[in-house]
């Protein structure tokens, strides 16, 4: 058991959540639209992944968020805590303001750790997967 994050209860969402054996299936969630920072043409679509630790504090695992062109990481991470819950952003938040040490954020298959980072060059539509490492997987 990892002492500062507590048990990790991520395998069954690992390997429950898709199981075609058990005849289970997810429906797709519906996308969630952030109050205050979507706009109705031309902004930028952000499809986030929860995954390990981070998806034991939410029942959302797949969300679809809304921002201006000009979005940065900082601002997914607090749409998250908004639309997952204060425990998501506080896990995913570091003490210093920026990232915690043992999160991960992967934004179109490259490794963000700036929370002033752009999130896409294109503007149109970006790929992040948020995961939260434990002890075991060095984090």
């Amino acid at each position: 058991m990892n002492q500062i994050l507590g048990p990790d209860k991520s395998a069954p969402l690992w390997y429950g959540c898709s199981s075609k054996k058990g005849g289970k299936t997810r429906e797709p969630e519906p996308m969630v639209t952030v109050e205050d920072v979507t706009e109705a043409a031309g902004g930028l679509t952000v499809k986030v992944g929860v995954f390990g630790y981070l998806a034991t504090l939410t029942d959302k695992t797949d969300v679809t968020l809304k921002f201006p062109k000009a979005a940065k990481l900082g601002d997914v991470v607090e749409a998250m805590g908004q639309v997952c819950g204060a425990q998501v952003q506080t896990a995913i938040e570091g003490e210093a303001g920026g990232l915690a040490k043992c999160c991960r954020i992967f934004v179109d298959g490259e490794i963000l750790d700036d929370v002033d980072a752009s999130l896409s060059p294109s503007g149109e539509q970006a790929e992040m997967q948020i995961i939260i490492l434990m002890a075991n997987e060095a984090g």
